[in-house]
């Protein structure tokens, strides 16, 4: 009995030690496991890959960042081939690295990189360490590793950034130089070294200061004061002579500097460019035009001469023609008795040519007040239909003679009384040519047609003929003084190579053009010209202007004797020789001018100035020559101004934008003067701001 009380005490003291060893073992159990969590969150947090496999190359463990970096499942790669995690251009590389590795001693470490693709398809540049370890857990290997991607792609674009800016400086064609403050190098590109001589390889071995490379020949001043302007924000440009370093050759450059920052710092970037051929093409251009000016004073003064001299002898002339015409016409109405038929052919033919003589002495004082500027266009009300039915039945007889039919064809809106206006003397004298060369190189049974229509803002004249027509190289040679077609046909008729000449200049004063159309020799001709159509009745002189510059008409205003009352036009212009253009048309029109050289000037004045136009160029510095339209357009106050647009923009879509930002009207550099005054002049009377004459 006391051998089984023993046994049962000793069987509670084991049970109680076996509960005393679980409750321990329970303690360091749980102990273990927080240690290993603890562990596992530690490699979890980690920035780097870490990863282990046996030796056989199954994959063992594997952290969370390796999770978020490749985008596989652990459940997917614990216990598969590490080499399964490779893409298949490495496996052969990385297969071999493994056969290598495994053959060297336990705790070697060795670094290692490959390009990858995470399972979602994007590839990644990785570098890390391997280590061999054989001692358990691990008997196999444990890598660390990194994603390099953006490192290594920023490298590279860094690498490509270098060599494109290497590549756009040396493509630049003036000398660059970088330096700093002190004035030491950073970079100068090829041509650089071209303009100062120095060898490349020298100016590497043995840098120079900057002074060295543009400093002025004569030290005249000092480049780091300078420096130190452009170093506080300044943009320096500058012109002198530079010496170069290598053979002291002198040669004019033109410097330009600014500030750039680097790395940091301030630096200068400067600009040298060689304009030694551009200074003795300037120096030759200034000797050219101040021969020109010379030539252009005689040429004027011979052309004075000239035309003094031709209007003198035309006076001279016509007073025994007077005599000639005179006593040969009462000959051949044989006013003092009867001639015999030889007499009488004698008679006509002394009066023919007198009367030719008489015309060629006409045509040649027309010619000289056109160019004296001494010629006025006298304008006034008229009919067109009876004009050019006039002229027809002028040129009727010699067209019946030469057996030619005559034709007219005269718009409705042309032919309606006294419903234009020009100066009626002229327009018949322009007609009346056109039609007696029609005539004069028509042959017989051919057709001489007069056609005249409204075409928008003009007049359209057409006289054609089925002729001898004109070659294409002639056609712009007869309208030169004393130029005529030389064909056998045109030789046979009497002329002096004037008529065409006057006409055009007669065109061109009452601010038309004059044209010729022909497809050849024996195919006909069509001669055309335009003037302004004018119907309101204001417009009582065209006068040449005597300053010299053309030959085009002003179309003038009723002035008062007080030059306030002319219309007033507003230039918005920046370029000086444009504005100058401008304004010496608008005041030989009879315009009071305003100059504005910005938008910002012109939208500051027009409000207390009120001008009756504003014509407005469109590339302006500072705000544009649209978004000034836009905002006068939307001030009450300068709404009612009209507003053109001259510019010398001629892309298709470039009037419409005009147009959307309310330009009134487009007018394209160069001025072509011929339509300026019309333009300007129909847009102020349509907005009531003046009457035009």
């Amino acid at each position: 009995m006391k051998n089984e009380n023993r046994t049962q005490q000793e069987l509670i003291d084991e049970i109680v030690e076996l509960r005393k060893r679980n409750e321990q073992l329970e303690q360091s159990g749980k102990a273990t496991k927080e240690r290993s969590e603890f562990l596992q969150e530690l490699l979890d947090s980690c920035p780097s890959v870490i990863t282990a496999w046996d030796s056989t190359g199954i994959l063992l463990f594997a952290n969370q960042t390796f999770v978020n970096q490749s985008g596989f499942h652990l459940e997917d790669v614990i216990g598969k081939p590490a080499l399964d995690l490779y893409p298949p251009q490495e496996i052969a590389r990385m297969s071999q690295f493994y056969a290598e590795f495994l053959d060297k001693p336990d705790g070697t470490l060795v670094s290692s990189s490959f390009n990858g693709r995470t399972s979602s398809g994007e590839w990644v540049i990785v570098e890390g360490e391997m280590v061999k370890k054989l001692d358990p857990p691990i008997c196999g290997y444990v890598g660390f590793a990194r994603n390099v991607t953006q490192r290594v792609t920023a490298e590279v674009d860094y690498k490509e950034s270098v060599e494109a800016m290497g590549t756009i400086l040396n493509s630049v064609q003036d000398a660059l130089l970088i330096h700093d403050k002190s004035g030491t190098i950073i970079q100068f590109n090829e041509k650089m070294v071209e303009m100062s001589g120095i060898d490349l390889v020298q100016a590497v071995l043995n840098p120079s200061t900057a002074d060295s490379y543009y400093g002025p020949e004569d030290n005249s001043f000092e480049l780091s004061s300078i420096w130190e302007e452009v170093l506080s924000g300044a943009i320096k440009q500058l012109e002198y002579k530079i010496k170069r370093p290598t053979d002291g050759k002198i040669f004019d450059a033109e410097i330009f500097m600014r500030s750039i920052r680097l790395k940091g710092e301030d630096h200068i970037l400067v600009c040298v460019r060689d304009i030694t051929e551009k200074k003795r093409a300037a120096d030759e251009l200034s000797r050219a035009l101040a021969l020109a000016s010379q030539l252009r004073t005689r040429a004027e003064a011979a052309s004075a001469a000239k035309s003094e001299f031709l209007t003198n002898m035309s006076h001279e002339l016509r007073t025994p023609l007077n005599a000639i015409l005179g006593f040969s016409e009462l000959l051949e109405e044989q006013w003092c008795g009867k001639l015999n038929e030889k007499q009488l052919e004698y008679s006509r033919e002394i009066y023919g040519a007198g009367r030719h003589l008489l015309q060629l002495i006409n045509d040649i004082l027309d010619l000289a007040k056109v160019e004296s500027g001494k010629m006025d266009i006298r304008i006034s009300s008229m009919d067109l239909s009876v004009l050019t039915t006039g002229c027809l039945a002028i040129i009727r007889e010699t067209a019946i003679r030469r057996g030619l039919a005559l034709e007219m064809e005269i718009s409705d809106d042309l032919s309606q009384g006294e419903n234009i206006r020009a100066d009626d003397v002229r327009l018949k004298q322009i007609i009346m040519n056109l039609l007696s060369n029609a005539a004069k190189f028509t042959p017989s049974g051919g057709v001489i047609h007069l056609e005249a229509r409204k075409q928008g803002n003009e007049i359209l004249m057409r006289v054609s003929d089925t002729g001898i027509g004109i070659k294409q190289q002639d056609q712009e040679r007869i309208f030169q003084e004393f130029e005529q077609v030389d064909s056998s046909f045109s030789r046979q008729e009497e002329g002096t190579g004037l008529g065409l000449s006057l006409t055009r200049r007669l065109v061109e004063l009452h601010g038309g053009r004059i044209w010729v159309e022909s497809e050849g020799e024996n195919k006909g001709s069509v001669f055309s010209f335009t003037i302004p159509f004018v119907s309101d009745g204001k417009q009582d002189s065209i006068a040449h202007s005597e300053t010299g510059h053309d030959l085009h008409p002003r179309l003038r205003w009723t002035l008062s004797s007080e030059t306030v009352n002319r219309p007033t036009v507003m230039v918005v212009e920046d370029n000086s020789a444009n504005m100058k253009l401008a304004t010496n048309l608008l005041e030989a029109g009879g315009y009071n001018v305003l100059q504005a050289f910005s938008a910002e000037e012109a939208i500051k004045r027009a409000e207390p100035e009120q001008p009756s136009l504003i014509l407005m160029d469109i590339s302006l510095p500072g705000i544009d020559g649209l978004t000034a339209t836009k905002v006068l357009k939307n001030n009450p106050a300068t709404a009612h101004i009209p507003v053109v647009a001259l510019t010398a923009h001629a892309m298709k879509d470039d009037e419409a934008k005009a147009r959307e930002a309310g330009c009134d009207a487009y007018i394209l550099k160069p001025i072509d003067t011929r339509s300026f005054y019309s333009n300007l002049s129909a847009l102020i009377k349509s907005k009531g701001s003046g009457a035009a004459a």
